[in-house]
């Protein structure tokens, strides 16, 4: 392990002050965290919700902002425009949103993070609809792995015991080379894999446990020369996937500044994507990014994602558990079936250009197997899904998207 001395340790109190954000032991990630939040601040609509891409609200960005501001001790219900807050209008958009069982267990999390009864909400029990969802046989929740960590991360934040078996089936997801998937087939990445880790310490998992132990090995496999992380390997790091894994990396116990990679820690290569307006970028040169902004938010103040615990920091004894039978490779990169229905096939020979939140993404069309052109692909789509949410194609040029 080629984690060298040294750690970040932030200490930090909030409150708020004139609509700012003031915090103690100010440093480089502390000033990073107060003009992030002031400029997600002038984001907020009319409606009380927050944009993903574009400036219309929509319900997962809004409750990605609702995680910022409670990671910074903010009452989310305080941050208003024209009278509406962020819960104002995820209340208003809970019958349309609550129609996966990962769009209801974030809810959920968004709800209990934010100190509301999600068990009296826009006239819904949503607890009891989310344990609904659980099944008993299989021991799974939801789609894939990311809905399964969300509903396990939900349930430890409402201080439930961790569904019967539902440590053991996310460990049954889990790749030989210590990774989880977005879905099956798509191959490792590495947010998946940071909620992995996260949604196992939250049902109880030691963090010594050999399933949290190769999923770090992965995470410091995926490590680029930049300090930061890729989505994919091998890519270039990005803001959100950089600050996903500092929130699983706090969760177990890392000293991020052990984690220093080419002279830079994590937490200084995510610091490296901040724009002068305090906005984020997702990847250099892309402009303000309203998602990799709010994400960036609870890593820079060192603050898991909501559930998972903040484990005291240790030493790094990783001792890596039996290799298992690989999963073989996909040949072609299938979309998750919350997003099918919507995209109009495209024949494989027509290329495509897909403009998202000022990415340019090329792509061979339905069933691209190979390059960047699925890579690419495979990362716009789990951005916007894994955050949750729902993709509208025709011709097979996006046309709009919505996070959860």
């Amino acid at each position: 392990m080629l984690r060298n001395v040294g750690c970040i340790v932030l200490a930090f109190a909030a409150v708020m002050a004139g609509g700012s954000l003031l915090v103690s032991a100010a440093g480089p990630q502390t000033e990073a965290a107060n003009k992030a939040l002031n400029y997600v601040r002038t984001l907020q609509n009319a409606d009380g919700g927050f944009p993903s891409f574009g400036s219309d609200s929509s319900a997962g960005a809004t409750i990605d902002a609702v995680f910022a501001f409670a990671a910074a001790g903010i009452d989310p219900a305080t941050v208003k425009r024209d009278g509406k807050s962020p819960l104002d209008y995820l209340e208003a958009q809970t019958d349309a949103y609550i129609t996966t069982p990962g769009h209801l267990a974030k809810l959920v999390l968004a709800l209990a993070a934010a100190g509301e009864d999600p068990r009296d909400f826009a006239g819904h029990d949503l607890v009891a609809g989310m344990n609904a969802g659980f099944n008993s046989t299989s021991h799974s929740y939801g789609d894939g792995p990311i809905d399964h960590a969300l509903y396990m991360l939900a349930r430890a934040r409402l201080n439930l015991s961790a569904a019967s078996g539902s440590a053991g089936y996310l460990e049954s997801k889990q790749l030989s080379d210590g990774c989880w998937e977005f879905s099956d087939g798509f191959g490792c990445d590495t947010n998946t894999t940071a909620l992995g880790i996260e949604a196992l310490l939250a049902a109880g998992v030691d963090p010594s446990d050999s399933a949290v132990e190769d999923a770090l090995d992965y995470l410091e496999g995926a490590q680029n020369d930049d300090g930061g992380f890729p989505y994919l390997i091998p890519s270039d790091s990005d803001a959100n996937s950089t600050a996903f894994v500092i929130q699983a990396l706090v969760a177990a116990g890392e000293k991020i500044g052990d984690w220093d990679k080419g002279g830079t820690t994590p937490l200084e290569a995510l610091i490296a994507f901040k724009l002068d307006s305090g906005a984020f970028e997702w990847q250099p040169g892309g402009g303000a990014n309203a998602m990799a902004t709010y994400q960036a938010v609870p890593a820079l103040l060192l603050e898991p994602y909501p559930g998972a615990p903040k484990t005291q920091e240790r030493e790094a004894t990783h001792t890596p558990k039996p290799t298992r039978t690989p999963t073989a490779e996909p040949t072609a990169t299938p979309l998750p079936p919350s997003v099918a229905p919507t995209v109009v096939a495209t024949p494989p020979s027509a290329a495509l250009t897909r403009e998202v939140a000022g990415i340019t993404i090329a792509a061979a069309g339905e069933g691209a197997t190979s390059g960047e052109d699925s890579t690419a692909m495979r990362i716009l789509i789990t951005l916007l899904l894994a955050g949750g949410g729902a993709l509208t194609a025709t011709g097979g040029v996006i046309i709009g998207a919505r996070r959860r």
